[in-house]
This record gives C-alpha cells, sequence and structure tokens, in this order.
C-alpha cells in the first residue's frame, strides 16, 4: 500500500496545482494503448465480445489490468504516486490511500489497523463477513451489538 508526504496546505486548489490533472488515469488509458500479451488475470485476456464488453463498450476489456504495474504502480514517482498526492492535496489530509478489490479489502485493513487504538471492536451483529475476517486475522476482540430498529406501529385491525 502507497503513502503519500503530507500536501503542501489543506486549502483551496489554485488552478495551477495540478488538479485539472488525473495522473494514474492517464497512465492506464496509456497502457492500454499498448499491445502486450496477457498471461495472467482478468482471464477474459482483453478479449473483444465478451459480457463485459457487451454491457461497458468494447473497450473496457483493454483497461481491465492487474495493479502493481511497473512504471504506474511501482518504481520511483509514479503516476500512482502522484495521483495520491493530488487526492491527499484535495481532501486536505496529509496522506491518502486508493482502494482496490472492493470493500471487503477495506474493512480487513481498517480491521488490521484499529489494535492500534486498542484490543476491542465494537460491531453489529449483522457485520459483513470481512470484517469477521479482518477480526480474525488482527486478533483483536469483538463485542458485537444488535441492531436497534424503530419499526412505525400499525393500527390495529379492530380499530
Amino acid at each position: 500500500m502507497r503513502t503519500t508526504a503530507p500536501p503542501p496546505s489543506p486549502t483551496s486548489v489554485a488552478p495551477d496545482s495540478g488538479q485539472l490533472r488525473a495522473p494514474y488515469a492517464e497512465a492506464v488509458l496509456g497502457h492500454a494503448r499498448r499491445d502486450w500479451l496477457r498471461l495472467n488475470v482478468p482471464g477474459h485476456a482483453a478479449a473483444p465480445g465478451s459480457d463485459l464488453a457487451d454491457f461497458f463498450g468494447a473497450r473496457i476489456t483493454a483497461l481491465d489490468f492487474p495493479p502493481l504495474l511497473d512504471g504506474i504502480d511501482l518504481g520511483p514517482r509514479t503516476p500512482l504516486d502522484e495521483a495520491l498526492a493530488l487526492a491527499a492535496e484535495a481532501w486536505g489530509a496529509r496522506r491518502t490511500w486508493f482502494l482496490t478489490n472492493g470493500a471487503s479489502q477495506g474493512n480487513q485493513i481498517a480491521s488490521m489497523v484499529a489494535p492500534a487504538l486498542g484490543r476491542t471492536l465494537v460491531v453489529q451483529r449483522s457485520v459483513h463477513s470481512s470484517v469477521i475476517d479482518g477480526l480474525v486475522l488482527s486478533g483483536l476482540d469483538a463485542v458485537f451489538v444488535p441492531i436497534l430498529r424503530s419499526t412505525p406501529r400499525r393500527a390495529s385491525p379492530t380499530a
């Protein structure tokens, strides 16, 4: 996971600050234009005519490739580094991370860093299984709380 250096200032963004750029998206689009042999996931191998392409358009499969590509995600001063710095600056944060692989990964990551705050995590009983996975991986204890629902009263049939 990449982190960024603190942004210069959490104030409003000046037009020349680079906030109008999208370095990661630009790098992904540039990579998609290259002709390269896919020997990894995704299994559709960027082939046209897939259900994915039928739904999103023929270009979508060319944009679907794994993360951690040298020169985009890996290496010195990558487009990913630039995009993270711009995002942190835009949100006025010291640093930011981009989440890939959906909310389950985010839940697991949150569970893994939570021990820095204490040994017990309070979670609702209907918590997603990815939080349970994170609890197991982190060794945290959990206190499960029930969901409280307020249901409107219905008029009785005899009223």
